[in-house]
């Protein structure tokens, strides 16, 4: 028999379905690039519950059902609601209606009481004038009077339903909105927008023709693969894409791309971000609302490391007296070729050296073990004219919940009893919460150089009509405090001292929370951060230090 290799002739059903599967894919995608802006977002999740899930910090779940047949004509109330045709059997009671509409199949995924349930219809074609009080958004819905005949409408299409939960159409409608993309090219170029957006706010410029196209590829690729795994022999987790996750390899991916690209980085604190910390972390004490971290450097040949922090602090130096626009211009191996403007900033900057390497000592630690980007406040404040105290040290570090803003302030202290500088120390705190906490916010916001900074979102911090109340958990109050230990030898390490040294920062850390807390009992509230570091001698320290700058620098 002759084998008959011709292939149909119409196959518009395949073709459909796989058009159909495809434009889900991209919508999918499109919500996977939501969430490199909005942070409530925390996973999209496919072929769950309905054809995607959206996953929200606040115990939300979006259920979105994507609907993709073609045509001229827009939907209309009858064909959302239409149900399956049953047919009566002859002697045989007529069976009830089908309860398969999108409707219907909407609100049935509200089965559960414990998660707040919200719906999205989203599909090609646009909708009536019935229908479009749909797609007016949730939250920007001020004019509710097409909604009493819409929802009349619905329940005569689909009489009394209610979903698995006991909620019925009303509930719906109230949490329902409809979104129409023409086609997968406007969902491509909307995807591409978000990725060259965030890419930018993020300090690179990627290639708008290859880049963009290369990340949409490789997201698409995992969310077939997530939505093809079975509903049944596969937990909810592996078909969802976590936000956290997402954003890592995001950030990873176009640095890589960036690179390839050669383009150059407008935001000096990615670039200088790599520098090498001077001291190394040794302890972590307390919780993340008072936490403790101990600082340290080791010895080498019998001698502690003096000139290695020397070294290093030389690296620091570019954010230290340097302005974001100075940077931009200015590579760190230029950066002492400039050694008149250079010399005069350090000078200005140093009358006291011990402040200035208290303030360079935490200003590297909080870059590189926070990721943070640096407000360099102190440059710009006019000595003479300052008629309150600010901290040295203000830094925006990113947090899922809300970027924070960091303040602080160091100290270096040779005595070995440090209860007269711990007291100091949380006078100091006291104050700087305390009194002109506002100007400060104020000067913050002034000289922030946003062209030169990640996107960030902590303006709202630094309204002066707005409460540091309002705020508090975004706040985090940093103090470093270098000391000289009992515990440690300048030319000799001890037996046991990386041991004691811990039971050391222990101490202090416990005994600094507790003046603190003492002080005032508003600062229960406030999240603190200490830095303790035990050093065998500080005039030694800035001896060094002082005299590796001055070789350094022409002053």
């Amino acid at each position: 028999m002759k084998a008959n290799n011709a292939m149909k002739r119409d196959d518009s059903g395949g073709v459909g379905a796989k058009s159909g599967f495809l434009f889900q894919d991209y919508v999918a995608a499109y919500y996977v690039f939501q969430m490199l802006q909005n942070k409530k977002i925390t996973g999209v999740r496919c072929e769950v519950t309905d054809d995607i899930d959206l996953l929200y910090s606040n115990n939300e779940i979006e259920y979105v059902q994507v609907k993709t047949t073609e045509g001229d004509r827009k939907w209309s109330i009858a064909e959302f609601c239409e149900v399956t045709k049953v047919k009566k059997e002859r002697n045989k009671p007529k069976p009830p209606p089908a309860n398969d509409s999108i409707l219907h199949k909407s609100l049935s995924c509200d089965a559960d009481n414990s998660v707040k349930a919200t719906f999205k219809i989203v599909s090609k074609r646009d909708v009536l004038n019935a229908l479009n009080y749909l797609r007016t958004p949730i939250t920007e819905r001020i004019d509710t009077s097409p909604k009493p005949e819409l929802l009349k409408a619905l329940n005569a299409k689909i009489g009394s339903f209610f979903s698995p939960a006991g909620r019925d159409v009303e509930f719906w409608l109230d949490n329902a909105s409809w979104d129409v993309f023409s086609s997968i090219n406007e969902l491509e170029l909307r995807i591409y927008r978000d990725i060259l957006i965030s890419a930018h706010d993020h300090g690179i410029l990627l290639n708008p023709s290859r880049d963009a196209k290369i990340i949409l590829n490789d997201v698409l690729c995992t969310l077939t693969k997530k939505s093809a795994l079975s509903r049944k022999i596969t937990c909810a987790d592996n078909k969802t894409y976590f936000r956290k996750y997402f954003l890592s390899w995001f950030f990873e991916e176009i640095k890589i791309l960036a690179a390839t690209n050669s383009r150059l980085n407008t935001k000096v604190y990615v670039e200088f971000s790599k520098t090498e910390p001077v001291l190394l972390k040794f302890s972590d004490h307390g919780s993340d609302q008072k936490l403790g971290i101990g600082l340290g450097q080791g010895y080498e040949f019998g001698k502690y490391r003096f000139d290695y922090i020397a070294d290093s602090i030389i690296n620091w130096m570019p954010e230290i007296l340097l302005r974001p626009s100075e940077l931009a211009d200015t590579s760190r191996e230029k950066f002492f070729t400039k050694s008149a403007n250079i010399s005069k900033r350090f000078l200005e900057q140093s009358s006291d050296f011990s402040e200035f390497l208290g303030r360079t000592l935490m200003h590297s630690s909080v870059r590189y073990y926070s990721n943070s980007e640096p407000i360099p406040v102190a440059l710009y404040i006019d000595k003479d004219g300052k008629t309150f105290k600010e901290f040295e040290n203000v830094h925006i570090v990113r947090a899922d919940s809300g970027d924070e803003l960091w303040m602080g302030f160091s100290s270096l202290s040779e005595n070995l009893n440090l209860a007269d500088s711990m007291e100091q120390v949380c006078g100091q705190l006291h104050e700087l919460i305390t009194v002109d906490f506002r100007l400060q916010r104020k000067k913050i916001l002034e000289v922030k150089e946003n062209n030169y900074l990640l996107k960030h979102d902590i303006d709202e911090l630094l309204d002066e009509s707005s409460s540091l109340d309002d705020h508090i958990h975004r706040f985090k109050f940093v103090m470093f405090i270098g000391y000289k230990s009992a515990h440690l030898s300048i030319e000799e390490e001890g037996q046991d001292y990386k041991i004691t040294q811990l039971i050391e920062a222990q101490e202090n850390f416990e005994k600094m929370i507790e003046k603190i807390l003492n002080k005032d009992k508003y600062f229960s509230r406030i999240n603190v951060l200490l830095y303790l570091y035990p050093n065998p001698c500080i005039k030694t320290l800035v001896s060094v230090v002082r005299k590796k700058i001055n070789e350094v620098i022409d002053v």
